[in-house]
């Protein structure tokens, strides 16, 4: 359905599609068994900091909800709802 590198319209291309809520850097699809994570580049500026950590390829995700950061395992884990990947 997507495609790694590839730029997408978050509100027509992925909400109006798979649902979830289009605010939250964390989405739980209505219509999909996905949750979606959100980051960009520009939430340094904001005091999130998200990104790849090299030494054992881990994604680390900050959340909104949360006061330090946690992986994206971690994050999936705490949002996850039966039926969903």
């Amino acid at each position: 359905m997507f495609k790694i590198g590839r730029v997408y319209n978050r509100r027509t291309q992925i909400h109006d599609v798979l649902g979830g809520n289009r605010q939250s850097g964390i989405a739980n699809c209505s219509a999909a068994p996905h949750v979606l994570l959100f980051s960009n580049k520009s939430g340094s500026s904001y005091g999130y900091e998200d990104g790849w950590r090299a030494e054992d390829e881990v994604f680390i995700y900050t959340t909104t909800t949360m006061a330090r950061p946690t992986t994206g395992t971690t994050t999936v884990n705490m949002t996850r709802t039966p039926g969903k990947a």
